[in-house]
């Protein structure tokens, strides 16, 4: 049998459907996956730490007030209180932890200036005394206080240097053969200077007059003997207070 040859209108029929069907496969999707998003926690900012508040330093220099305060009376005393009580003008001196720097040292003689003192109240060999120990770096300075009568109260002010914080005060149990009063004491402590200090006076004897009673008349010690206490019925008889003022 003879096939028969293809019409126009079918041949264009065939290109439509041949064409149609190259069209139906849809094209893969690109691949749009966003980026993974970074899950790792963003690093948090630490604050500058602060600063330490700083410690001021302490100052170079204190001045204290000096209150010599006498309670000696004949209710504090009975039987050891004349009618003229008094106390002669105080020295206070500003020193070093040295030995050589101390005035005086119970155990050890009395120097001439400290005699004087004890026996008279008079204080100028002391001041030159002092003056000595000033010149070769051992102290920074002193205060000499006023006569006055007991009870009552006298004060007066001294520096102190850190390199000479130390003090020591005397000044004469009046009358007396060779006694006298005194306290000592450490005004910069554990890195800064005390604000307020009090301190029992102690009595001490020179070793320079061997009167037994407080109105004795004159008998010079031969030869000397080392500064003591004196006996518990001539103590207590006043006190000290520093009192830092700048």
């Amino acid at each position: 049998m003879r096939t028969k040859p293809l019409t126009f209108f079918t041949a264009i029929f065939l290109c439509i459907m041949l064409t149609l069907a190259s069209c139906t496969g849809q094209a893969q999707p690109a691949d749009e996956t966003p980026p993974a998003a970074d899950t790792e926690s963003p690093q948090a900012t630490e604050a500058p730490a602060e600063e330490e508040a700083s410690i001021p330093a302490p100052d170079d220099t204190a001045v204290y007030t000096i209150t010599f305060i006498a309670q000696w009376s004949a209710e504090s005393h009975p039987g050891q209180y004349p009618s003229n009580a008094h106390f002669s003008p105080f020295i206070a001196v500003a020193h070093n932890s040295d030995d050589s720097s101390l005035i005086f040292a119970p155990g050890e003689l009395s120097s001439p200036g400290m005699k004087e003192m004890a026996e008279t109240g008079a204080t100028a060999l002391l001041e030159d005394e002092i003056n000595a120990i000033n010149s070769d770096g051992g102290a920074d300075g002193y205060v000499k206080g006023s006569v006055f009568d007991s009870p009552g109260s006298v004060s007066a002010d001294l520096a102190f240097t850190q390199t000479h914080s130390r003090v020591t005060f005397v000044s004469m149990i009046a009358p007396s053969p060779d006694w006298f009063v005194s306290a000592q004491a450490e005004l910069f402590s554990d890195g800064d200077w005390v604000d307020e200090l009090e301190l029992v006076l102690s009595s001490y004897d020179a070793g320079t007059d061997s009167g037994p009673e407080l109105t004795s008349a004159n008998s010079a010690t031969n030869p000397p003997e080392n500064i003591q206490l004196l006996p518990d019925a001539l103590q207590g008889m006043g006190t000290l207070v520093l009192t830092r003022n700048k």
